[in-house]
């Protein structure tokens, strides 16, 4: 018997099963879940000429049980005329299919966690040689600067420094506006038994308190041009508005001037120890 003539036979045998029970092919593959055309492979023995010996045993066995059959014995008779055809699966085709499928699937990652690998290595080459080159020539350029920057700032502080010989020789200076008017801390050669008379003219509008023996004889503004003339026994208190803008007596001795037009002087008192701010 030719190899041809056994598988034949098989296949017969399949066909004559199934057509003893009356299922057609279409009742057979809606039970079986086999498509019909593998049936008929099947019953014809040319489903291994499209398929692998690993899914004719499959379908062999499931078809040949659904038919009553003996499903080692159809796949011993149907196996034994191929020479090519071995007793155990050819499983070493399925894992060599999975293992280039997952081979596929991991390029991908392993690509990117190159990537991943490469930028982190990169920005750390930057960072260490490139960042750090910049901070050392950004410093160097600053600590350069620095002492001209400072020498600019100081020169103009020691330009306004002054002595203390100078400052102690300013505070002491007292300008008088006629030869025999007394300094501010001398006393007024006032008599005891005359009173002490006050006068200011106004050189500019001013605003002023004039306080006699602690009484207000006058608050408001002495126009430019105006005098005026007060009488205290113990003394003045005075508060003015533009101290440059005045000119003032005491017993026809002229007071010095203690400031410049615009400035504001409070609680300057007039005695006859002298003048007291």
């Amino acid at each position: 018997m030719t190899d041809t003539e056994a598988t034949s036979i098989v296949g017969a045998k399949l066909r004559s099963a199934r057509e003893s029970k009356k299922i057609t092919v279409e009742e057979a593959s809606s039970t079986t879940k086999i498509h019909r055309n593998i049936i008929e492979d099947l019953e014809a023995d040319t489903l291994s000429r499209r398929l692998n010996d690993v899914y004719v045993r499959s379908f062999l066995r499931r078809y040949s049980s659904f038919l009553g059959l003996d499903p080692d014995q159809m796949l011993h008779e149907y196996f034994s005329v191929h020479a090519s055809a071995k007793q155990e699966p050819k499983l070493h085709i399925g894992i060599q299919r999975l293992t280039s499928k997952w081979q596929d699937r991991l390029k991908l990652p392993g690509k990117i966690a190159i990537i991943i690998v490469a930028g982190i290595t990169f920005s750390y080459y930057l960072y260490f040689f490139g960042v750090k080159s910049v901070r050392e020539h950004l410093h160097h350029w600053r600590s350069t600067r620095q002492p001209a920057r400072m020498v600019r700032k100081q020169e103009p502080l020691r330009d306004r420094r002054v002595s203390p010989q100078k400052v102690s020789r300013t505070k002491d200076a007292v300008p008088q506006t006629q030869e025999g008017a007394p300094p501010k801390s001398s006393p007024f050669p006032i008599p005891q038994d005359q009173p002490i008379i006050l006068s200011i003219a106004a050189r500019h509008d001013c605003w002023m308190q004039i306080k006699a023996d602690s009484q207000v004889v006058f608050q408001g503004i002495l126009s430019e041009g105006i005098s005026e003339k007060w009488q205290a026994v113990d003394g003045f208190e005075l508060w003015i508005g533009n101290i440059g803008g005045i000119s003032a007596t005491v017993n026809g001795y002229d007071l010095p001037e203690f400031g410049k037009p615009g400035r504001v002087v409070k609680g300057l008192k007039i005695t006859r120890q002298g003048v007291q701010r």
